[in-house]
C-alpha cells in the first residue's frame, strides 16, 4: 500500500511540475491547468471513457423502445419463446454436482412456465454438434425437455454486436421479434461491452493491480439482466 502510494504521489508531482514549468513558457493559468489535469488523467483515460460511454448508454439507450407488444392467450401467456444465447445464466445455477437440472427450483426462480404458454427454448454451445437447443415444453405433463437442433419458438431474443470507436468497446443490441409476424420487431435496446483489463501503463508504473481495476472499471451489464428487462418491457 505505501510503495503504490509513493508512487502515485510522485507521479502527481511530475504532472505538477511539468505543468508549472508550462506556465513559465506561456504564462497562461488555463493553459496550466489544463496540462495538469491532462498529465493527472491520461493514464485513467480508458476508465474514465467506459463511464463516459456507460452513462450515455444508461440514459439514452438501455430503456428499451417498445414498437409492439407480444400477443398473448386469455391466461396471459405468450405462445413460445426463445432465449437464444443464455445457457450459462438461465440453466447452470440449477445444475447440481450430478450434472441434473433442477425443474423445480428453475421454475420457481424464472416462473417462465406461467409466462409461456407452450415450450421455452435456450440455445446452447456444443463443441462436438455444433450449437443445439434446449426445450422445456410447458404444455407437457410432466414438464418434458429435450434437446433439438434449432429453434422454432414464435417469440426470440436476436443478440447482435458490433465494434465502437476503433473496438475500443462492443455494442450489443437485443431484439424481440415475432417469427409469426415476418420477423417483426417489438422491442430493441443496447449496451455496451467493454474490454478486458490490460497490463498498461497504469498497472506498470503506477502499481494498480486487478482489484483497484475492478473497482474503478465500469462493468458491463449481464445477459440475463437485460433478457429479463426486454421482457418486462413486453409485459411478459
Amino acid at each position: 500500500m505505501g510503495t503504490h502510494l509513493l508512487v502515485n504521489l510522485l507521479y502527481v508531482s511530475f504532472a505538477v511540475i511539468n505543468s508549472k514549468i508550462i506556465y513559465l513558457i506561456v504564462k497562461s493559468r488555463k493553459v496550466e491547468i489544463s496540462v495538469l489535469l491532462i498529465i493527472v488523467f491520461l493514464p485513467f483515460s480508458d476508465v474514465i471513457f467506459q463511464k463516459a460511454i456507460k452513462t450515455y448508454y444508461e440514459l439514452y439507450k438501455m430503456e428499451a423502445k417498445v414498437f409492439d407488444y407480444p400477443q398473448k392467450d386469455i391466461n396471459g401467456k405468450i405462445e413460445s419463446l426463445d432465449l437464444t444465447y443464455s445457457s450459462e445464466l438461465w440453466l447452470v445455477p440449477y445444475v447440481d454436482n450430478g450434472h441434473k437440472f433442477n425443474m423445480k427450483q428453475f421454475l420457481e426462480n424464472s416462473s417462465f412456465d406461467k409466462r409461456v404458454k407452450d415450450f421455452l427454448e435456450i440455445k446452447i454451445p456444443d463443441l462436438e454438434t455444433g450449437n443445439r437447443y434446449l426445450r422445456i415444453s410447458f404444455n407437457e405433463n410432466p414438464i418434458k425437455v429435450e434437446f433439438i437442433k434449432n429453434g422454432t419458438a414464435r417469440y426470440k431474443i436476436n443478440i447482435q454486436s458490433k465494434e465502437k470507436f476503433f473496438g475500443l468497446f462492443e455494442e450489443i443490441n437485443y431484439q424481440l421479434i415475432d417469427r409469426k409476424r415476418d420477423n417483426k420487431l417489438l422491442i430493441e435496446l443496447s449496451t455496451p461491452i467493454f474490454q478486458n483489463i490490460k497490463d498498461n501503463f497504469r498497472n506498470k508504473y503506477l502499481l494498480w493491480g486487478t482489484k483497484k481495476e475492478e473497482i474503478f472499471r465500469s462493468n458491463s451489464i449481464n445477459n440475463k439482466e437485460i433478457v429479463e428487462k426486454i421482457l418486462k418491457a413486453g409485459n411478459i
